[in-house]
């Protein structure tokens, strides 16, 4: 399936989530399964995101790892440096942030 990056237009924090989907069209409407938060429909945007393709399948944890090892954050949790890090110690600070393994 299609990785499509979800984004509020003007967002100053720009917050994005990553879905999946056929068409961006399709993308768009699983903007309400997200955090992000719009007040008009025409603000929301899907563009795609290829080097996501194909992982929908993948565990929390480990599609967190995919996202961390192309530069993604989490807000002000301080990750390990992904150019430094090795998995293991992403998976350990994973586990310990945001408790159980998924």
């Amino acid at each position: 399936m299609k990785a499509y990056k979800l984004e509020i237009a003007n967002d100053d924090e720009g917050i994005c989530e990553i879905v999946f989907a056929k068409t961006a069209r399709l993308a768009r409407k699983l903007v309400d399964g997200t955090d992000l938060y719009y007040e008009r429909w025409i603000d929301v945007r899907a563009t795609r995101y290829p080097a996501f393709d194909g992982m929908e399948g993948l565990s929390k944890r480990e599609f967190a790892k995919e996202t961390w090892r192309h530069g993604w954050q989490w807000y002000d949790l301080l990750a390990p440096d992904p150019d430094e890090a090795a998995d293991e110690e992403f998976y350990e600070w994973y586990d310990s942030e945001f408790g159980v393994k998924s």
